[in-house]
């Protein structure tokens, strides 16, 4: 009887384990078929897609009273440029604010330097990107790709 207890519950151990099928979630640290890496947040509601450029990017979280950042670095050897972490540069934050806040929150320069992305559950998504990279990334920096990151911004 145990024999046949164990062998239930290995076959059901067995048969439960195929109902997940490997890799159907996206893996962020590789590269999608498409060519993009997928970060997702789930939490905070939004997606990006990042360029192939981006190799070993990684993001931090930065909490405030009426918003929440999420800063994506990427590699630099440039030491010229200021590294808020060595060395990385921050091309891209995402900036999610209380939408009471963002509406009161007068039109200055650090306003208008995040693009509203859209609304959504009483947030206001936003992202700001880089104006000037660092010089080894100078070349790769384009309008298409800044596009293309803003194009494919997702919100859940």
């Amino acid at each position: 009887m145990k024999k046949i207890s164990l062998i239930i519950v290995l076959i059901s151990v067995f048969l439960l384990s195929g109902c997940v099928q490997p890799g159907s979630e996206e893996l962020m640290d590789e590269l999608n078929n498409d060519g993009f890496y997928h970060y997702t947040n789930k939490g905070l509601g939004f997606g990006l897609f990042l360029p192939s450029s981006f190799e070993y990017y990684h993001v931090q979280r930065k909490n405030a009273e009426s918003f929440v950042d999420i800063e994506v670095f990427v590699p630099t050897a440039d030491r010229e440029y200021y590294q808020e972490i060595q060395s990385s540069a921050k091309p891209i934050v995402v900036r999610i604010f209380d939408l009471e806040y963002w509406a009161s929150w007068e039109e200055d320069e650090e306003k208008l330097s995040f693009i509203k992305m859209g609304e959504k559950r009483k947030k206001v998504y936003t992202l700001r990107l880089w104006d000037n990279p660092p010089s080894d990334r100078e070349s790769e920096w384009t309008d298409d790709m800044r596009q293309g990151i803003l194009d494919r911004f997702e919100i859940y």
